[in-house]
């Protein structure tokens, strides 16, 4: 099943997304932009890449758009070159974390910044009617192929001091996941003097699983011990979110990423708001208690964050349950590799152990379940549980999130399959896991009860 969501239009290559869809999608973003409008294109590592991007090229194009076509390269990069040039938007073509046989298009507005619900709403809703526009021969746009890494790379570079960076000749580790931030990260932390080793760096090859969790960095956690590794990042196949990896060969938590970015962020720079997510850790509470800042959560999804960023002015936000990092003078997309870039110059400037580092961290635990829910019932599920929960310290920003003193529960179905997911934090680990237990069991009662 192809899947319209927020965040764009993704499914498997061939079943679910077909080049027909993918060029009836591409016509309808065109036509809603004048003629003439300047349009970026990147993609990712996938083998499918291509041949989505030449249908997407040939018919923005034919709506009178001219294209960029960036070939592969990272979901951060063809935000910022859109950004910088003033481009008029992008198309990116990528699933991000998913599977390497599915694949996706997101959508960029002009300066880069993802499309908000509603702009997302008009583009499907034109899909759906056909509503597209084709230009006279002479007056269809022109497609050229162009290399601007560099550009974006440079841009790194002046996100942190190099001088600090390269005085300590750090050693890090980088594991691409064979997708497309491999390479563009070596030579960014090549280029203010850390030792880089790479792991999995040739795009289109998936040695592990795409996505940069525990289970699939198992390996790469050992290699960075074996070789005394300062650090470890592990990237996603478009490098918009980042795994960090101890000196000790720890894997940390996604949220890790958001909260050490941000604390190094702070003790640069004055910030009042950051904007996350519902899913995001209490520990960004914690941080940001210490600076004086404010934390704004909004639902889950990286416009929802961009939206609100840009409505309080808020220079910082991310989405820690996938360990993304927004930062609106640089970005405003989650940047895996602008994180990366801030966390070897935090590294340096301390003078200290990551795992070291981490230890001022307040350690939370994370516990997640999933209760197969049909969706056309998932609506009374919610509401039920919503009377269940009636009289506790609960907010409806996405879900149900009942907040504790040391942690919370979310509650919320799955925009993408039928399921409801829950989420528990805690201090502790082992009530962390009988949270998620014991409301995992209540919505599965619920359920139950409803379909009887």
């Amino acid at each position: 099943m192809v899947l319209f969501t927020i965040s764009g239009v993704r499914g498997v290559y061939g079943c679910d997304l077909t080049l027909e869809l993918c060029t009836d999608i591409a016509l309808a973003y065109g036509s809603l932009l004048p003629p003439g409008s300047t349009i970026a294109l990147g993609r990712d590592s996938r083998p499918t890449g291509a041949a989505i991007s030449n249908c997407v090229a040939s018919a923005l194009a034919s709506t009178g758009c001219n294209v960029i076509d960036l070939g592969m390269t990272t979901t951060p990069s063809t935000a910022y070159i859109t950004r910088v040039l003033k481009l008029d938007g992008a198309i990116i073509v990528s699933a991000s974390h998913n599977p390497p046989e599915w694949n996706a298009l997101k959508f960029l507005g002009s300066r880069g910044i993802p499309l908000n619900q509603r702009a997302v709403i008009n583009l499907y809703e034109n899909v759906s009617n056909r509503r597209f526009r084709c230009m006279e021969p002479l007056s269809i746009g022109h497609i050229r192929m162009a290399d601007l890494e560099d550009l974006y790379l440079r841009g790194l570079l002046d996100l942190v001091d190099r001088n600090v960076i390269a005085g300590r000749g750090l050693k890090t580790v980088l594991d691409g996941g064979g997708g497309a931030g491999g390479i563009l990260s070596a030579r960014a932390l090549s280029a203010v003097g850390c030792k880089t080793l790479t792991i999995s760096s040739i795009g289109g090859f998936y040695p592990r699983g795409i996505e940069p969790t525990p289970e699939n960095l198992e390996r790469t956690a050992s290699f960075i011990r074996e070789v005394g590794a300062d650090v470890g990042f592990a990237y996603d196949c478009d490098a918009d979110r980042v795994t960090l990896i101890t000196d000790e060969g720890e894997i940390l938590r996604e949220d890790y990423t958001l909260a050490l970015t941000i604390m190094h962020i702070l003790s640069k720079r004055r910030i009042d708001t950051i904007v996350v997510n519902v899913a995001t850790s209490m520990a960004i509470d914690d941080i940001a208690s210490n600076y004086g800042v404010k934390v704004l959560r909004v639902a889950v999804g990286e416009a929802n964050v961009v939206e609100a960023m840009l409505k309080i002015g808020a220079e910082v936000g991310g989405e820690g349950s996938c360990g993304g990092v927004i930062l609106s003078w640089f970005n405003m997309v989650r940047d895996g590799l602008a994180s990366t870039m801030n966390i070897v110059e935090m590294i340096a400037s301390r003078r200290e152990a990551l795992s070291d580092i981490v230890r001022d961290i307040s350690r939370y635990y994370l516990s997640r379940d999933r209760v197969d829910c049909p969706r056309e019932i998932t609506g009374k599920v919610m509401d039920e549980f919503k009377r269940m929960v009636e009289g506790m310290d609960v907010d409806y920003i996405d879900g149900v999130r009942i907040k504790f003193k040391d942690g919370w529960i979310l509650v919320r179905p799955s925009g993408t399959e039928p399921i409801i997911r829950v989420m528990c934090e805690s201090r502790s680990k082992l009530e962390a896991e009988r949270l998620c237990r014991d409301y995992s069991d209540k919505i599965r009662r619920l359920v139950r009860e409803i379909i009887s």
